[in-house]
């Protein structure tokens, strides 16, 4: 079986890359979505698109995505 590639972020990975609580991560996220691109999928569920967030991460980010709702 072919193993597939995570291509979205949830908010415990970005949590656990930031060193931040689940709040504050979710505060994180809400704060920087024009700076990556974050899905909300149904009325509480996250998903960060991981490349967005690994170039914006490491200093690569060109563009500019409209926040979340």
């Amino acid at each position: 079986m072919e193993k597939i590639e995570k291509k979205t972020y949830m908010v415990a990975d970005i949590a656990q890359i930031m060193g931040l609580s689940m709040r504050g991560a979710y505060d994180f996220c809400a704060a920087h979505a024009t700076d990556f691109r974050v899905m909300r999928i149904g009325k509480a569920a996250i998903r960060i698109h991981k490349e967005s967030f690994d170039n914006w991460f490491n200093g690569t980010n060109v563009e500019r995505y409209e926040a979340i709702k």
